[in-house]
């Protein structure tokens, strides 16, 4: 089954692009509370990587059938 991500994940992924190289959980939080104007708390911040981070693991074990 597949999963989705929320909107919150969605944030995280997004300011981890913008930030690039500087990409770790405290220049995240500073970056998705200035766009979102909303305080974020870190661990919140730290868990949500863990959790992308498992999702792409296992999408990478698990390819789709015929794609590229």
């Amino acid at each position: 089954m597949a999963e989705v991500l929320g909107g919150f994940e969605h944030s995280v992924l997004l300011a981890i692009m913008r930030l690039d190289s500087s990409a770790y959980s405290v220049p995240i939080v500073l970056e998705l509370e200035k766009q979102t104007g909303r305080s974020v708390a870190p661990a919140a911040v730290y868990v949500t990587q863990g959790v992308t981070r498992q999702l792409t693991l296992e999408s990478d074990q698990n390819p789709i059938v015929g794609s590229d």
